[in-house]
């Protein structure tokens, strides 16, 4: 389940007696606390009806006899337990007299209480604490946002600040954001600071344009490669050059772009085959494991393309990163050196 299951038994008042977060976003972990203690608990009895303990450190049987008290002239109380390592893979503190106490009770939990432990690390869903979450409550996954989802948190996120943005220019906001970049670490309150910093520079004006976050925000490397290469599609040499020479000055390590550009090529020869072979962009994005966009946006590059460039630019960039790796070549003059094959294949 995700986090807007959580929201819809929040908003539906559906919420279960006990639930299991985890994940990387933290961010999201965080909003959804803070949205169940300013619907759920009467600030007038938080010290009775809210409760966190660090699961680090605690004693299970405080957890326990916390969550099995009344709420204090409330519906429900709530007790959080940060920090809790009793549902990964690896060896937790607990002994297996704890364990079974812990277990028994999230078989049968309070009604009057909701006991959530919050865990940044993936659960052992061979566990029976896991089990035991699961059957009687709810396993709430706060991962990254997919490419549907995190253009629609964006905007929200705008809308909130009092600005608006037009739908081609929240596309290009989420690009240049880098958050769904392949093997990007990026969290959402990576992008909540990216905002801020472009609602900031936007002042009293109203609406969010493509210059605004063009001067806040810089490109991250795989929208710096595409448009190199789109650049070299279009017979813009020149204007590929200055892209690469730009990611140099910014301090983009020679590997990684070189990395990225036989990646980018690999992409995208094996949408030109798979495409030659019937499939749609629709189709391929599973296939490739991509978002959707990305699929889009590369099939129309490899319109400027024969099968044939893309199997001699992708073999071009895999030497040069074999003769990299092996101490052949310097890494800057490397990609220099690709860039010039790169242009002669077009």
């Amino acid at each position: 389940m995700s986090y807007l299951d959580f929201s819809k038994d929040l908003e539906k008042n559906t919420l279960k007696p006990v639930y299991l977060f985890y994940g990387s976003e933290q961010y999201l972990m965080d909003h959804a606390i803070d949205s169940l203690r300013k619907d759920k608990v009467n600030e007038a009895y938080a010290d009775f009806n809210w409760t966190v303990f660090d699961g680090a450190s605690c004693e299970m049987s405080e957890i326990i006899g916390n969550a099995e008290t009344l709420p204090f002239f409330d519906e429900i109380k709530v007790v959080l337990v940060k920090n809790a390592p009793f549902f990964g893979a690896t060896k937790n503190r607990l002994t297996q007299e704890t364990e079974d106490e812990l277990t028994k009770y999230l078989k049968a939990p309070s009604d009057t209480s909701v006991l959530i432990f919050m865990s940044g690390s993936k659960p052992d869903k061979r566990k029976k604490l896991f089990k035991a979450v699961k059957g009687s409550g709810a396993v709430i996954e706060f991962g990254k946002l997919d490419d549907r989802t995190f253009p629609k948190w964006m905007q929200k996120a705008i809308i909130e600040s009092g600005k608006t943005i037009d739908p081609g220019t929240l596309h290009m906001l989420s690009e240049q954001t880098g958050y769904l970049e392949y093997g990007s670490e990026k969290t959402l309150l990576d992008v909540k600071n990216m905002l801020q910093k472009v609602i900031g520079y936007c002042g009293e004006r109203m609406k969010v344009e493509a210059s605004d976050i063009e001067t806040m925000i810089d490109k991250p490397l795989e929208k710096s490669v595409f448009d190199m290469v789109d650049a070299l599609g279009n017979k813009r040499v020149q204007t590929a050059f200055k892209i690469g020479h730009k990611l140099f000055e910014e301090g983009e390590p020679p590997i990684k772009i070189m990395a990225m550009i036989t990646r980018h090529f690999r992409l995208l020869y094996k949408t030109k085959l798979y495409m030659n072979e019937g499939y749609t962009p629709s189709t391929l994005g599973k296939k490739l494991k991509l978002p959707a966009f990305v699929v889009k946006k590369n099939a129309a590059q490899i319109r400027t393309f024969s099968l044939t460039q893309l199997k001699e630019m992708l073999d071009a960039c895999v030497e040069t990163e074999f003769k990299v790796k092996t101490g052949q070549y310097e890494g800057r003059l490397a990609v220099e050196m690709l860039m010039v094959k790169l242009s002669r294949a077009v």
